[in-house]
């Protein structure tokens, strides 16, 4: 079992020399909630692509996305970027329908027959702690989603991971950080073991 201890990492903070780098995909059009299908809007392109130009860490030891095609673009632009010849891999974990997700139908088959009918609010209340039918306590989850991270870490160097706010959020929150508000893009959490 590994320990962790995660904290809230802005765009302007140093980029961490070990751990995992979990940072929200770049700017994209769509809403408070998206398609699967948007991808990243013209900014979102051009901020990706200078982050990997701007970056001043270590060269992670792989990338890892959510298989949401805003994340995976979101990871070539940053590698194309900084000129890196690393591996990119994609986690389902990451998103679509990432680590919380364990039952999509009930989870919709709740939001129906609410009188809350709005995901978000789900979103909100799972991030908060408490349990909603469908998904997987935010705890368990984040530890779910922390163990696949560790693999592809190894616990040497640093892994580039890139998913959504909502899942960032919670990973947040499950650590006792204030998941308020949710990572902008190109924004998350910093994982040391």
């Amino acid at each position: 079992m590994h320990e962790y201890k995660i904290t809230r990492w802005d765009i302007n903070d140093k980029i961490p020399k070990e751990g995992i780098l979990l940072i929200r995909h770049g700017p994209r059009e769509g809403g408070s909630l998206p398609s699967r299908t948007t991808s990243l809007s013209e900014d979102g392109r051009v901020a990706s692509l200078n982050f990997g130009k701007q970056w001043d860490g270590p060269e992670p030891n792989c990338i890892v996305v959510s298989p949401v095609p805003r994340c995976c673009e979101t990871g070539k632009l940053i590698k194309k970027g900084a000129t890196w010849e690393i591996s990119i891999y994609e986690s389902n974990m990451l998103g679509d329908h990432g680590p919380f997700v364990v039952d999509l139908e009930l989870l919709e088959k709740t939001i129906k027959c609410s009188n809350q009918r709005d995901l978000m609010y789900y979103l909100r209340r799972h991030i908060d702690g408490y349990d909603v039918p469908g998904m997987l306590h935010r705890d368990l989850g984040s530890k779910k989603l922390l163990s696949d991270l560790a693999h592809f870490n190894g616990r040497e160097g640093l892994t580039l991971a890139i998913s959504h706010d909502s899942i960032i959020a919670a990973i947040l929150a499950s650590d006792g950080n204030d998941a308020e508000p949710w990572p902008e893009p190109l924004c998350g959490a910093a994982i040391r073991f």
